[in-house]
């Protein structure tokens, strides 16, 4: 069922309009009532989507009356925030349906967990809710889980172009360009206890840039796997952005490590810096009183984080070589 409500539409867009460096409420701290039918009404984090919100001919039969995302008011050690989103898994005629939660749509539509066709996490460009917008070049997400389960809980993150995406892929459907991806494979363990996990994107393309950011949140990897008792809890979803240089070139060589260059700076010896991130801002000048070059690395998001940023002091001598 479609949300409404102005006060809550207002607060989706502001949310959107600024996250465009971090995910809209990807702290789960905004919360709505969706409901599907009477009997089927659920908590579901703003600008999330869970069973109830999904589309697919089969949606009916996927839902149940208990639902399988829970707002929380327990959440990971340090959050400044007050709830998390906990999933849950159950059995369907047999059939382990794993919780899950995304910022796209879930598309039910085939009584086979695994049937890519018609079983999928999809952007949904007809829904602002369901259509996530991100304009960012993150070099890793990080969030906190604590899960119990017999495999491997699940976050996938991925960073497309404007148009059409599911997750997963069925033959020639996807449009959009898939710009980079984060995976957490078997990363997310089985331990029962709040957890950070920091996962690396895989920059696929430098030819196109982000538009909308498909996140999906599993307490299993494989559809239809697990165990019906399996359960996640979910907080603090946070795209990390470096800024620190890994090597400042002059007249030809790494000084960055340098405690001391013995010789008058040249602007003109000065050459590339380098940084461990995809869309860091690096810049130097020199300082003529002290002798020190200072070198200033800031991160992507800058403007939203003005405390992410590096600098480093090479000292020069003063004198020529």
């Amino acid at each position: 069922m479609a949300k409404h409500g102005v006060a809550l539409l207002l607060m989706l867009v502001s949310l959107t309009a600024r996250a465009q460096y971090q995910l809209a409420n990807g702290d789960f701290e905004t919360w709505e009532k969706v409901t599907y039918t009477s009997s089927k009404v659920c908590d579901e984090p703003v600008g999330w989507s869970s069973f109830y919100d999904a589309t697919g001919g089969h949606k009916k039969i996927g839902t149940s009356t208990k639902s399988q995302i829970h707002k929380e008011k327990e959440n990971r050690p340090g959050s400044p925030g007050r709830f998390s989103c906990r999933l849950t898994s159950r059995s369907v005629f047999g059939v382990v349906a794993q919780g899950t939660v995304t910022n796209g749509c879930m598309n039910m539509g085939s009584l086979s967990a695994s049937d890519a066709s018609g079983n999928y996490n999809y952007i949904n460009e007809a829904r602002s809710d369901q259509a996530m917008r991100f304009s960012g070049h993150p070099d890793a997400v990080r969030l906190w889980v604590r899960f119990s389960g017999v495999d491997t809980g699940v976050i996938r993150v991925f960073l497309t172009s404007k148009g059409y995406f599911q997750d997963p892929e069925y033959k020639d459907r996807n449009k959009a360009t898939l710009v980079a991806q984060a995976l957490s494979a078997n990363r997310i363990v089985s331990n029962d206890k709040w957890t950070k996990y920091t996962i690396p994107f895989d920059w696929k393309t430098s030819d196109a840039d982000p538009y909308y950011a498909l996140v999906e949140v599993s307490t299993n990897a494989e559809a239809g796997k697990g165990n019906a008792k399996d359960y996640l809890y979910v907080d603090d979803i946070e795209m990390v952005y470096n800024s620190e240089a890994t090597s400042v070139l002059y007249d030809g060589h790494n000084i960055l490590k340098s405690d001391r260059v013995e010789e008058k700076f040249s602007p003109d010896k000065m050459g590339k810096i380098t940084t461990n991130a995809r869309a860091a801002k690096a810049s130097w000048k020199y300082d003529e009183a002290g002798s020190k070059l200072v070198v200033t690395v800031e991160g992507e998001n800058i403007r939203e984080d003005a405390a992410n940023k590096h600098v480093y002091h090479i000292q020069f001598s003063g004198a020529k070589k």
